[in-house]
């Protein structure tokens, strides 16, 4: 500590630009030490020497196993799908039938409230007539 005394009684006397070389140079000396102190160990996956066990080998039986299920699981699905198109058919020709149904049943009422018209108007036709003439009389 007696040798830093003169040193640092003399800092005020000190140029900036030796001030400013000396915190370079320490920083400079400093930064390799502080690194390895604080360097984060990074560890590489997968590790090369690192014994694992291999994964079970595909057999032929597992295959024709597999083959099997996913036919089984395809004809399934079709036959799902068939059975929801013969479903949909089946809802469409009675859908159909019921809509054919009201249609008539529309087209008769018209019909029926047509001919109740029409005969109205062969009755109010000659009272119509009448009424005018009788109203030309009274004029």
């Amino acid at each position: 500590m007696t040798h830093l005394s003169p040193l640092l009684a003399q800092i005020g006397d000190a140029s900036p630009q030796h001030i400013k070389d000396f915190l370079i140079i320490c920083l400079a000396i400093s930064s390799p030490v502080i690194a390895l102190f604080t360097a984060r160990r990074s560890r590489i996956e997968p590790q090369p020497l690192e014994i694992t066990q291999p994964e079970k080998p595909t057999t032929r039986d597992l295959c024709a196993s597999k083959h099997s299920e996913i036919v089984t699981r395809f004809t399934r699905v079709e036959q799902d799908i068939q059975n929801l198109y013969r479903e949909i058919k089946i809802d469409r020709t009675h859908f159909d039938s019921i809509n054919e149904s009201r249609t008539k049943e529309t087209f008769n009422h018209i019909e029926s409230v047509r001919h109740e018209l029409s005969e109205k108007i062969d009755t109010i036709a000659p009272l119509v007539i009448a009424t005018l003439k009788n109203t030309k009389n009274l004029i």
